[in-house]
């Protein structure tokens, strides 16, 4: 689905902190939804969705003004991102998780299978996978970096990166080294894709986000009095949206309302939603009317606070 490779399983990288003069720039770094189901879309950072849609993400940066001084040679340029993996579970109901992610949203550790619940029955213990998952996990299926795109970051240098998926707060890493500096020439630069798919019992909005702190995403240049912090973020927003068709049978929220089935008044056409209509003949219809004209009650069925009497 994505040509893209991770050629690295880990990197060793330490900036420490900012020495005195460095430069702060105001960059952006933003999340836009290109892709709903595998049909393009125009990039937007909000979108509405449904249960079991797939969206494909892309991670930009802007605002990239960072020319090197030519007499100093071989600079090293690294970003890293980290997803925020809090931001991938509704307030309300519902996950939007990475493609191919089959474990719980908070790891359960174990070091034999026996110690795993029934829907994540595989303790898998390995450099990029460990814990409790099911059968299917393969976090790797929707992530990548496309270095050979001419908007990346880092196009036209050779480039090494990695991205880590042992826990949901994805990481991506990339770094190279260059001699001159890329201008900023006011285009969102690529660095980095996320295949989310929102999960059936969805509702409410997701706001998917980076980590914010220095340490966990950043976009720097190594050398002294060069580095570059991303103060600005501009995340994802995913709406999950009544569907087509809601269930009125099903025991669930459908529209995010916190009513279910019948007692939500969007199922009240529903013929088990709707109370017994009695038949009645012309000079009933002639009464009815006249009742409702005269501003009676009339109750359909039983009438409330009244028990049958036979």
């Amino acid at each position: 689905m994505l040509n893209m490779i991770a050629r690295l399983r880990s990197i060793a990288f330490g900036l420490g902190v900012l020495t005195a003069g460095s430069i702060v720039e105001s960059s952006v770094l933003s999340l836009k939804a290109v892709k709903k189901n595998d049909v393009a879309i125009p990039p937007t950072n909000i979108l509405s969705v449904l249960g079991n849609d797939t969206v494909e993400v892309e991670f930009y940066l802007s605002d990239w003004a960072n020319d090197f001084p030519a007499s100093v040679p071989n600079h090293v340029r690294t970003f890293q991102l980290q997803l925020d993996w809090s931001t991938l579970v509704s307030p309300d109901s519902g996950t939007a998780l990475p493609m191919g992610w089959c474990a719980p949203v908070d790891r359960i550790n174990c070091t034999a299978s026996a110690q795993c619940p029934p829907t994540f029955p595989n303790c898998v213990n390995s450099p990029s996978v460990y814990g409790c998952t099911c059968a299917g996990h393969d976090p790797t299926l929707g992530v990548g970096i496309t270095e050979s795109r001419t908007d990346f970051l880092l196009n036209g240098y050779d480039t090494q990166f990695a991205i880590d998926t042992s826990a949901l707060g994805f990481r991506y890493f990339a770094f190279a080294s260059e001699n001159v500096g890329v201008p900023d020439t006011g285009v969102p630069r690529y660095l980095g894709t996320l295949v989310l798919v929102v999960s059936p019992d969805a509702c409410g909005t997701f706001t998917i986000n980076f980590v914010n702190h220095f340490t966990a995403t950043f976009i720097a240049n190594a050398t002294p009095k060069a580095y570059i912090l991303l103060p600005s973020f501009q995340p994802l927003l995913l709406t999950v949206s009544e569907g087509p068709d809601p269930s009125c049978h099903d025991g669930k929220d459908n529209d995010c309302d916190t009513l279910s089935d019948c007692d939500d008044p969007d199922c009240g056409l529903e013929p088990a939603c709707m109370g017994v209509i009695p038949t009645v003949s012309v000079w009933g219809l002639v009464i009815l009317t006249l009742l409702l004209l005269t501003g009676a009650k009339v109750y359909f069925g039983h009438q409330p606070g009244r028990a049958d009497t036979g």
